[in-house]
């Protein structure tokens, strides 16, 4: 799967050691926390959710942090658009793997390689002209 060109890895390693993500221009994601500017209470909710997993720094957190995810992406490409999750929401699951990599003592999960695996999926989604990561 071709990475973004616009993403070195250098980009990404200069992201995860300053445990933040970028900033949205209208403030609703800073400083490796989602602000809850959204006026969709559904998003805000799962906002709160990943949120709190993400601040478990555990492969547990993580797992159930990209099992969120995945359910927002089933219920919006079911047409349920007030599940439509954003790239910041992505971006925390990522930054949940990468948080939990020190902690982790279960050597059969590799948080780095997840963290990876789903940077390579939303590369290939957004190739493939995927809207919802924008």
């Amino acid at each position: 799967i071709k990475k973004d060109p616009n993403i070195s890895s250098d980009d990404l390693s200069q992201i995860f050691d300053s445990h933040e993500l970028p900033q949205r221009s209208n403030n609703d994601y800073c400083h490796g926390e989602i602000k809850q500017s959204s006026t969709n209470p559904i998003l805000k909710s799962y906002k709160k959710m990943f949120h709190a997993h993400l601040k478990k720094r555990t492969t547990n957190g993580a797992e159930a942090a990209a099992a969120l995810l995945h359910e927002m992406e089933d219920k919006y490409a079911s047409g349920e658009n007030d599940y439509r999750p954003d790239i910041y929401m992505f971006n925390t699951v990522m930054n949940a793997w990468q948080q939990c990599e020190l902690s982790n003592t279960d050597k059969s999960i590799s948080p780095s390689k997840k963290a990876e695996d789903l940077l390579d999926y939303v590369c290939k989604k957004r190739e493939e002209g995927v809207e919802c990561l924008g």
